[in-house]
């Protein structure tokens, strides 16, 4: 999946931004695309990536500026990414989000 093909390119300390926004060029649907949980990759980066590297915050604004209504997307477990920015205690994450989608706080689950 998608979110596979980033996080090694996270590890490996490639570029992250650029190879996705190439990435987007060729195959938007990926971006789309749910795990068996439901989750689209903006729901992913707030549990795959390490809380405090700077490359998270750059992939989440890449991914949506991407795809900005993935700030909508309920998982399986009823929550949205704005959800997983609050249990990850990421603060420029959750106001970026709340910016982009200010009713998701009604909607949100945690």
């Amino acid at each position: 999946n998608l979110f596979a093909k980033l996080a090694h390119t996270y590890l490996t300390g490639e570029e992250i931004t650029d190879i996705v926004k190439e990435f987007a060029k060729i195959d938007i649907e990926s971006f789309k695309q749910k795990d068996s949980d439901g989750r689209i990759p903006l729901h992913q980066v707030w549990l795959e990536m390490d809380p405090i590297a700077e490359s998270r915050t750059a992939l989440y604004t890449v991914l949506l500026d991407i795809y900005p209504e993935g700030a909508k997307m309920l998982d399986k477990s009823n929550k949205t990414p704005l959800t997983y920015t609050t249990l990850a205690r990421d603060s420029k994450g959750f106001d970026k989000l709340l910016e982009l989608h200010p009713e998701a706080v009604k909607q949100a689950s945690v």
